[in-house]
């Protein structure tokens, strides 16, 4: 309110300004179909989950949980303990699926696993945290979308 901003405008705001201090990518031809909406999201995630909750002159708003990020490595145990992984998430998701997107789901589930577990095992690093929106497509989106996910 300092700016005479609506909390719902400064709270936009905020998310523009986190995702270019941040640096992500987001002018890539591939992302062009997404909305302000969407983006918009993402931050308010990114924001509310990876970054500092601790306030003081050491931290900044925008600066990223260095060690969350280091520990999302941790997860590739998961690609060694696929079966158990697979029979959890499928159990879990099996209600809250149509019956075709959870066969679909159970044929490529090592295919998901690997993508997203790979994407954020190199989180720490900056360039594949820049990259985030356009890997998030090419190695999530695109491959749900070719397994005729539905989009909600």
């Amino acid at each position: 309110t300092a700016f005479l901003l609506s909390d719902p405008l400064a709270k936009k705001y905020g998310a523009v300004v986190f995702i270019a201090c941040m640096r992500f990518e987001t002018a890539k031809r591939k992302l062009q179909y997404l909305s302000f909406n969407d983006y918009y999201h993402c931050a308010q995630a990114i924001m509310g989950s990876w970054t500092y909750c601790c306030t003081g002159p050491e931290y900044y708003d925008t600066e990223m949980d260095r060690e969350f990020l280091l520990e999302l490595r941790e997860l590739r145990i998961l690609l060694d303990k696929e079966k158990e992984h697979k029979h959890l998430c499928c159990m879990r998701l099996k209600p809250k699926l149509l019956e075709k997107s959870y066969q679909e789901l159970e044929l490529n589930f090592r295919l998901y696993t690997r993508a997203l577990v790979g994407l954020a095992c190199n989180l720490h690093r900056g360039r594949e945290l820049r990259s985030l929106f356009i890997d998030l497509l090419e190695r999530c989106v695109e491959p749900l979308r070719l397994g005729c996910w539905p989009k909600t």
